[in-house]
């Protein structure tokens, strides 16, 4: 465990970076956002809320063939035909495509920047007011670095992961044969079926959302065969092929029903789905195990929604992969 003279200083590392970009003016640039798929994605509505809106999208062939972004996109040896003064903001989900972006960018002679780096530099007082009201050392320690890590586009230090995400903290293991279990972005149901493990059979029901097609498949056939394993009776488990957001939320969805326990990782629509659950938090106080990481400012903006939301929330955060996806905001 760090003393609290090692988190002071990881904390004041952190303020240090508040600065760390201001010697790029993006207003004299072309923005560039590199790659042009699913990472980028995530990213655009981060961006924009920044006020940047990149002029190209770049990626590879197979990125701009299936038009995976809105917006021009380009291949990253067009960028110095298309933009006099170019800057690349590399959106990257993980270490090796971030090196292998930022090397690319240094061969074509074209100034890079990672997006994380920018965007945490803009926001370190919300980070740190996120780094002041976690619950423990832990957290501080590894919500600290894991940003740290995010804006140099290092790997995660193994010392950092914790175990099996979603139920690896004592709030979330206890039993209670009425638990009202929902996963949204239940995926393929492998966290499904790790609820029901760590719960020995104990629950009351279980909800499980999923809009891509292809997991809702495989969802489905995982779910009858943990009900014929453990002896689960029909509708004990029910499943929904649909996402959450504007126009489809929790509250709509729950209504007064309760629930105890909510999971949600949906690739990057976290927030909107938080906040379409206002009135389900505030009514039934369930714990919440929620991913921040598809986008640098998930890493601050869902924690704070979660504690203005609620004041007596208890927040702790655990990382479970040396990756960058596995970042995991847990209320209780």
């Amino acid at each position: 465990m760090k003393t609290g003279r090692d988190l002071a200083a990881l904390r004041e590392k952190i303020a240090g970076q508040a600065d760390c970009c201001e010697g790029i003016d993006l207003a004299r640039h072309e923005i560039v956002s590199l790659r042009a798929g699913r990472a980028v994605s995530h990213y655009r509505e981060c961006l924009e809320s920044e006020g940047i809106v990149p002029k190209y999208f770049a990626g590879n062939v197979r990125e701009r063939r299936e038009g995976q972004i809105m917006g021009e996109v380009i291949s990253p040896e067009e960028i110095k035909r298309k933009c006099a003064a170019p800057v690349v903001l590399i959106s990257a989900g993980n270490t090796w495509t971030a090196g292998q972006v930022r090397r690319q960018m240094d061969n074509l002679q074209i100034k890079s920047l990672l997006a994380d780096k920018l965007v945490f530099s803009r926001h370190c007082g919300e980070i740190l007011e996120v780094f002041d009201m976690l619950e423990d050392g832990k957290s501080k320690y590894i919500y600290g670095n894991v940003l740290l890590a995010r804006m140099e586009g290092a790997e995660i230090s193994e010392r950092f992961v914790t175990g099996h995400p979603y139920f690896c903290l004592e709030p979330f293991l206890k039993r209670l044969d009425s638990e009202v279990y929902a996963d949204f972005g239940a995926a393929v149901g492998d966290s499904i079926e790790e609820y029901i493990w760590r719960k020995k059979n104990m629950f009351g029901k279980i909800y499980g959302f999923e809009p891509e097609p292809g997991n809702f498949e495989i969802l489905t056939g995982r779910m009858g065969r943990l009900k014929r394993e453990w002896g689960i009776p029909e509708g004990q488990i029910v499943l929904f092929q649909t996402e959450f957001g504007e126009n489809r939320t929790v509250d709509s969805f729950f209504g007064d029903r309760k629930v105890n326990f909510m999971k949600a990782d949906t690739g990057g629509g976290e927030l909107a789905w938080l906040r379409g659950a206002g009135k389900t938090v505030a009514r039934h106080r369930p714990v919440l195990a929620i991913g921040i990481y598809h986008t640098p400012s998930d890493m601050f903006r869902i924690p704070l929604e979660v504690k203005s939301m609620n004041p007596d929330y208890r927040l702790k955060i655990r990382h479970h992969s040396i990756g960058y996806a596995g970042t995991v905001l847990y209320a209780y």
